[in-house]
């Protein structure tokens, strides 16, 4: 494969050196394909690539930052849902399975995890005595706030 036609990913300095080395590469790489193919939108293009770009970047810091309190982000997600969740912090695995956009069997595992550290407990739904909620424990109303205060 010959890579010299290939255009260099940016090399990045600072933020604002980066910003604009990135929509130069961004509006390089849009005009390329604009050139390739009239069915492109130019400036949609530039658009998706920042978009992602800054997805990119704050699933980065995320991990980072969840790394130092052992959590994950659909872990620290699902506990922030619980932190949010007036009056008692509890909901039902199927609600929160909805809310953090998980399968049956990944809610399964997460509540399983943060069930062994002690953050989430299981108990009877106030309304309906058939029903297990998930209820988040003194400890994991804590460890949601730290990471929180953290990020934001």
């Amino acid at each position: 494969m010959n890579t010299s036609s290939r255009a260099p990913s940016p090399v990045l300095s600072s933020p604002s050196a980066r910003h604009a080395e990135l929509v130069q590469f961004l509006d390089d790489r849009a005009t390329e394909w604009s050139a390739i193919t009239d069915a492109v939108d130019h400036d949609t293009l530039v658009i998706f690539g920042l978009v992602e770009a800054t997805a990119r970047v704050w699933q980065s810091v995320h991990t980072e930052a969840l790394a130092r309190f052992g959590l994950n982000l659909a872990e620290w997600t699902t506990i922030g849902m619980l932190r949010t969740s007036p009056p008692a912090h509890r909901r039902s695995p199927t609600e929160l399975r909805g809310l953090v956009g998980q399968t049956s069997a990944g809610m399964t595992r997460i509540l399983a995890k943060l069930g062994r550290r002690g953050l989430v407990r299981r108990g009877l739904a106030a309304t309906d005595g058939r029903r297990h909620d998930v209820i988040l424990t003194r400890r994991g109303r804590n460890l949601a706030d730290e990471p929180f205060r953290a990020l934001h």
